[in-house]
């Protein structure tokens, strides 16, 4: 069948609505809409049944070339001869071989279906398509799709002419899909720059800011209308110095990209960190126009990781100290027995010798170094937290009050003391000498920060915490009774800060001190479940704050010992359980110079067998802790089932947790720990046996 082409006459209309169609895709944004109107305009002009505008496109399972259809028009009550509607048309189509080449050269597809090669005519002869016109669609001189008009009857057949012009159109078409990709794409764009997260600035060549994002508002509190328009050293904190800003700039106007890392001032004032990448941007010229920052804000970050740094040096902080802890608890026990052994031989050698004898002055410097030995380990074990001690409830400030004289002894004539009691009422529980230990070793701390002159201020407070302070994630919440101890003395450098609580740093001269006593502190308020905080500047003074958990009950009253209390003794029966030959010997020789009756094991099994033995009253228990074979707790245990109103006074260089929970001495039981002296001794004894029998294990 040889398709006729179009009268003059239809060829006109057809034309004219080419060209009209082709002014309306131009003229108007909404392509939406255009296009199908156009599509139609010049399906009814040149008497077509359907128009279509098809996206090339790649399979992405075969990496064929097919295409999208993207526009369609069809004409009213028109259908397929064959009957197949065009709804149920494949939205994918392959695109014939020929037919992709011809459209990639530019060329157009038309004619009748019938005369096309039998490989082509599949899909047009499902459909019952009779004639058909394909016109390529390019964008930037590349396939973006086609244009497509066919019939499912005879009609004219498409002219050079028509085909021209509406080549003119596919162009028109064309222009407007690259128009709005291009807008579309800004749209995008500015979608992107308004949402992202990180600060985008856009600034002219002299640095004069064209353009924030929401982002930048967010983050420096400047709102677009106080940021356009001015410089951007508005964000200038000062922190960078010329050769700074210098660089960055010399880098950016040569037309290469800076990357860096910026400290910026908020508009309230605060610093800000931000990592930043500069880069200019060109005209086609070639010329820089513009400067485009995208800075991302990193201070949380950098806090955080701060923080971490913080958390992983307390960690190996804790780990060193509890490494010392062990070792201190270690050598406590044998090193106190030996001091023991020497403060004993030493007392009972004093005790044979006159004052005017040639061996009194050494035999007391032998006793003086002893004693100091003693307190270095004793220092030792409440750092590690293996002090043994007896927590008591009682008021913080009368305990304080009592201890003010002594304190300005330390202190000295020339230095201020201000003791300032914040709370009616401060109960809290502990050992009352380990408060002693706290505020003797704080305030001889302050002592040598003050340097013979200035202010001690000793206050209380309660206060209640809700979240930890920085970099104590493991202190509670809750309400703590806050020792405050304040100088106004030199201060301390970073260095001394930093090794403060550590055993043995010190930054007195050699030989002047030990490095102990912040160490004691810390080891004395951890083991109450308390915590320290520490505020210096140098030139300006130190704070130590000091948290302690409030007590649970009301304060006990204190019962005072007097120190120049004579050394009383008694008649009772006491069986004295030491496997330490020397110590057992001065124990006895003690014992027997104050009166009492004495019996000697040097084993808990000998001590089983003379209790067995003795027929008479014992009327209290002496006894090592840790000895080989049995301890002095399970002695204890047996024996109070042998003699139930026997009383038993543990002695010890260290517990190792028997009588004691972490330090922490069981109710019931009484305990003297080594060394100790004979008049130490003497009143232990006395006050054990001068209690009700409910003390009795």
């Amino acid at each position: 069948m040889k398709l006729r082409p179009f009268s003059e006459a239809n060829s006109a209309k057809v034309l004219k609505g080419i060209a009209t169609a082709s002014s309306l895709v131009l003229s108007v944004d909404d392509i939406q809409k255009t296009i199908p109107h156009a599509l139609q305009m010049i399906g009814e002009a040149a008497g077509q049944d359907r128009g279509y505008i098809f996206e090339c496109h790649a399979d992405p399972v075969t990496g064929e070339t097919g295409a999208i259809r993207r526009y369609e028009w069809l004409r009213p009550a028109a259908a397929p001869s064959s009957g197949s509607p065009t709804s149920e048309i494949a939205r994918f189509h392959v695109i014939v071989p020929r037919w992709h080449h011809a459209f990639s050269q530019g060329d157009f597809i038309h004619g009748p279906v019938r005369d096309f090669p039998s490989s082509e005519r599949q899909m047009p002869d499902l459909q019952g398509i009779v004639s058909i016109l394909l016109m390529p669609i390019r964008i930037n001189d590349g396939l973006w799709g086609f244009i497509g008009f066919d019939t499912f009857r005879a009609a004219p057949a498409w002219r050079d002419i028509e085909c021209a012009a509406l080549a003119v159109t596919a162009s028109a078409i064309g222009v407007v899909l690259e128009r709005t990709r291009t807008a579309s794409a800004h749209e995008r764009l500015m979608a992107a720059f308004e949402q992202v997260g990180e600060t985008i600035v856009i600034t002219d060549a002299g640095g004069i800011i064209e353009y924030v994002n929401p982002a930048f508002a967010k983050i420096s509190g400047y709102r677009n209308d106080e940021a356009v328009g001015k410089h951007v050293r508005l964000l200038k904190s000062g922190i960078h110095d010329a050769a700074f800003y210098k660089d960055m700039w010399s880098t950016v106007t040569q037309g290469r990209t800076w990357q860096g890392r910026f400290i910026n001032r908020r508009k309230d004032g605060t610093l800000y960190t931000e990592d930043a990448t500069l880069s200019p941007m060109r005209d086609s010229a070639g010329r820089i126009v513009n400067y485009v920052a995208v800075k991302r804000d990193i201070s949380e970050h950098l806090r955080d990781a701060e923080e971490k740094i913080k958390l992983q040096a307390q960690l190996g902080q804790a780990q060193k100290l509890d490494s010392i802890g062990r070792l201190a608890g270690g050598v406590a026990h044998d090193f106190n027995n030996m001091l023991q052994s020497i403060l004993g031989y030493t007392e009972l050698a004093l005790e044979s010798c006159e004052p005017s004898g040639p061996l009194y002055d050494d035999l007391q410097e032998i006793l003086k170094a002893a004693h100091r030995s003693a307190d270095l380990t004793r220092q030792l074990l409440a750092f590690a937290r293996k002090q043994t001690i007896t927590p008591k409830a009682f008021d913080i400030n009368t305990a304080i009050t009592g201890m003010l004289k002594m304190l300005r002894r330390l202190l000295g004539e020339d230095i201020n003391l201000k003791w300032i009691p914040g709370v009616a009422t401060a109960t809290v529980k502990m050992d009352p000498s380990q408060l002693d230990q706290i505020l003797a070793n704080l305030t001889v701390n302050a002592r040598d920060a003050l340097n013979g002159s200035g202010t001690l201020t000793i206050a209380t407070r309660k206060l209640t915490i809700t979240e930890p302070p920085i970099g104590m994630a493991d202190v509670s919440p809750g309400t703590y009774i806050v020792l405050t101890v304040s100088d106004t003395g030199c201060g301390m450098t970073r260095e001394t800060f930093d090794h403060l609580f550590e055993p043995f740093f010190t930054t007195k001269p050699r030989g002047e001190g030990v490095g102990l006593g912040l160490a004691t502190v810390y080891g004395i308020v951890k083991q109450n479940g308390g915590f320290i905080t520490v505020d210096s500047k140098l030139g300006q003074g130190t704070t130590f704050d000091v948290y302690l958990p409030p007590a649970a009950v009301p304060a006990e009253t204190q019962q005072t010992v007097e120190s120049d209390t004579p050394c009383v003794g008694g008649s009772e029966t006491i069986l004295v359980v030491e496997d330490e030959k020397a110590i057992s010997v001065t124990i006895c020789r003690f014992l027997c110079s104050l009166g009492y009756n004495v019996i000697a094991a040097t084993s808990p099994e000998e001590a089983l067998n003379q209790a067995d033995a003795y027929a008479g009253a014992i009327d209290l228990l002496v006894t090592d802790v840790v000895m080989p074979g049995m301890n002095g707790r399970d002695l204890a245990c047996l024996m109070a089932a042998r003699r139930p109103s026997l009383i038993c006074l543990f002695i010890s260089g260290y517990t190792e947790d028997i009588i004691a929970h972490r330090g922490v001495l069981e109710d019931g039981f009484f305990f003297l720990p080594k060394p100790f002296t004979k008049i130490a001794l003497a009143r232990k004894i006395r006050d054990v046996l001068g209690r009700e029998s409910s003390g009795a294990v």
